[in-house]
């Protein structure tokens, strides 16, 4: 398993002393799994494509004129639109070159692989059910 990226534990750094106040108050039965509660919340809700889809391309339409008009951009302006695109890139690293050791992926992608891995983590599924109405 990867470290970081769509698969990060989200308990990471539970027993980690460099992070005191996180370790502390997830080492809390109650707070860890107020706080599993809130990851799978946001899991089921802000990373589903049908709710975050139509924010990514709301902010990318206001900002993409920016990009295109930046003369000191890391990437292209296809890039840019590539990573914001509704649907995954190709599959062509001549179309999009990520670097070294990194997969090419966009927002939508990264989105919905992150929403997998959480729903489907032991910890989030340990959680008793969600309360139908909040």
């Amino acid at each position: 398993m990867r470290s970081g990226g769509d698969e990060l534990d989200p308990r990471v750094g539970l027993d980690d002393p460099s992070k005191p106040l996180r370790s502390k108050l997830l080492a809390v039965p109650a707070l860890r799994e107020r706080y599993l509660t809130y990851v799978r919340e946001i899991a089921e809700h802000w990373l589903d494509w049908q709710h975050l889809g139509p924010v990514v391309e709301g902010h990318a339409q206001r900002i993409e004129p920016f990009v295109a008009a930046d003369t000191r951009k890391l990437s292209s302006l296809a890039a840019f639109q590539q990573a914001v695109a509704a649907e995954p890139p190709e599959a062509n690293p001549a179309q999009v070159a990520p670097g070294p050791g990194r997969r090419v992926t966009n927002l939508r992608q990264f989105a919905e692989q992150r929403r997998k891995f959480l729903l489907n983590h032991p910890a989030i599924q340990a959680l008793p059910p969600a309360e139908a109405a909040r």
